[in-house]
């Protein structure tokens, strides 16, 4: 776009000082965002240890994906989160927040089926959204099990609470508020 908008309006004489300018300018700029990308990511790659470092202040969700996995093992859990890809038990229940009330029941009616007895979300507060009334109350709690994670270096990193509800998976679909 700025390619053609130099060829465009700008004096023939001053189009290769501007384009060369703004080229080195775009590499430069490139260039510090590889190195701090390098510099953050690469360690990951040499140990399991630093590995976990990376994924835990960078990955949306790991810090609390781990802390989940300790505490209730092998269950099978509905999550208030997008980043279930490293589980095996878990279904993500964000996309409801996406759907209308027909397509909420059908997807209540997969969970029932699939016999979730546990729902998870993380945050300062609970994120209940429209299972609070299929739950039979709080069965675990923990403060400060993670913090949010961004790939900005200049985003604030706010602590995250853990809540693990017991979830009445017979009272799905109709349970909805």
């Amino acid at each position: 776009m700025w390619t053609a908008f130099s060829l465009k309006f700008v004096n023939p004489n001053k189009k290769l000082i501007f384009l060369n300018f703004f080229y080195s300018l775009q590499f430069i700029f490139v260039l510090l965002i590889l190195i701090y990308s390098v510099i953050t990511f690469f360690p990951g790659s040499l140990t399991m240890s630093k590995y976990n470092f990376v994924k835990n202040n960078y990955a949306n969700d790991y810090s609390s994906i781990t802390w989940l996995k300790r505490s209730l093992k092998e269950k099978n859990v509905l999550i208030y989160a997008r980043s279930i890809a490293h589980t095996n038990n878990y279904t993500s229940g964000i996309f409801l927040n996406f759907t209308d009330i027909n397509e909420v029941n059908y997807y209540k009616e997969i969970i029932k089926n699939k016999k979730i007895e546990y729902y998870a979300t993380f945050g300062t507060a609970p994120e209940l959204k429209s299972f609070k009334n299929c739950l039979d109350g709080l069965y675990y709690m923990e403060e400060n099990i993670g913090h949010t994670a961004f790939r900005n270096p200049f985003a604030k990193k706010n602590k995250l609470n853990g809540y693990i509800y017991k979830l009445n998976f017979d009272k799905l679909p109709t349970c909805s508020d």
